[in-house]
């Protein structure tokens, strides 16, 4: 694998520096709630700004419902919000798309594998760098055919 990548979407934080949000307005743009039906919401304030609420999970998970959270925003369309779960509709399979191809594009993936195959040690190796879970980047080969992924015995 080659190193080197700009800063990972490891962090709730980082994406709004990815965005290039003030940190003090990020931060009391995104809630978190003991949900178990749910994996966000998005919604606008008042004044028309968003805002994000996730279930409470590991930083991954929250990092890549925020993501999901920002598609749905993006395509709220005079809506007044939407809620991101665990369903298979086309609307929640598209947002899931658009997280995994915000926190591990498949251009810079196919950049940082250098050949054919990859081993699980390597999708490891490329979730830690790139701040995502093993899954997102599993699916992420696989989805844009950048490489094999080694049976592991």
């Amino acid at each position: 694998l080659k190193p080197s990548l700009n800063e990972p979407m490891s962090a709730v934080e980082t994406l709004g520096r990815a965005l290039g949000l003030d940190a003090a307005v990020w931060r009391s743009a995104v809630t978190e709630r003991e949900w178990t039906f749910l994996n966000a919401a998005v919604g606008e304030n008042a004044a028309g700004s968003p805002y994000f609420v996730l279930a409470k999970t590991h930083e991954t998970g929250r990092v890549f419902s925020l993501c999901r959270a920002v598609c749905e925003y993006l395509s709220l369309n005079g809506s007044p919000g939407a809620i991101v779960t665990r369903a298979y509709s086309e609307r929640q399979k598209r947002n899931r798309a658009f997280a995994a191809e915000f926190i591990a594009p498949a251009a810079r993936l196919r950049e940082a594998i250098e050949g054919p195959v990859v081993t699980g040690e390597d999708v490891e190796a490329l979730a830690h760098a790139f701040g995502a879970s093993e899954f997102v980047i599993r699916h992420q080969i696989q989805n844009n055919g950048l490489a094999e992924i080694a049976a592991e015995f």
